[in-house]
């Protein structure tokens, strides 16, 4: 009986020093130089791979093609399915809300009625918090916009624009190439706080 004891207090106590032991190590964080910390942030910036922007883009213009047939009507943009809506790859997304939800979207803007849809599932953002309330953005990856003309683009962050006024609603919405007052525009905030 008493050895069992014995046993079992060394056990214990090995237990409890393991157990302290981690939970020092978890507390006090990796003990790694702050460059080396620096490094490996950076080495996870994500993007979008080739292939799946390509993918992206022609499911836009199987999507031009049959709304062009219904000569951009309403209705045939209302009949569209939730898998028309969905864009290739879009379960890789930065934004967890694209995984499975629609992530086309098809702007009523009369400012912009140039531009016919929209999809950010191929750009990143990579946002970090370099201080409390200072974000920094490595942006990568692409805006495909889909315009009626049938042209796709395909735009980095630095390549929209803010309009210099809101619309008539007090909206500030985002402006491509190709748009009216893109010129006038200023840079977004993920551009202007990018590393």
């Amino acid at each position: 009986m008493v050895t069992l004891s014995k046993s079992f207090g060394i056990a214990s106590g090995m237990a409890v020093l393991i157990a302290g032991f981690g939970v020092g190590r978890a507390m006090a964080g990796p003990a790694r130089p702050a460059e080396a910390v620096k490094a490996q942030g950076r080495a996870e910036v994500r993007e979008p791979r080739p292939e799946h922007v390509e993918a992206g883009v022609n499911h836009l213009r199987s999507i031009y093609a049959r709304l062009k047939a219904k000569d951009f009507s309403e209705s045939a943009i209302r009949a569209l399915s939730k898998s028309d809506r969905r864009m290739p790859f879009s379960d890789l997304a930065e934004n967890v809300t694209f995984h499975k939800s629609t992530n086309l979207g098809f702007p009523k803007y009369a400012e912009r009625p140039e531009v016919l849809a929209v999809t950010e599932v191929y750009h990143y953002y990579n946002r970090t918090e370099k201080a409390p309330g200072v974000n920094r953005f490595q942006p990568r990856g692409y805006h495909l916009v889909l315009f009626r003309d049938g042209e796709i683009g395909k735009f980095t962050e630095c390549e929209l624009r803010f309009p210099a006024e809101p619309d008539k609603d007090g909206v500030y919405h985002v402006l491509y190439p190709k748009s009216k007052g893109y010129d006038k525009g200023a840079q977004t905030p993920e551009c202007e706080f990018s590393e």
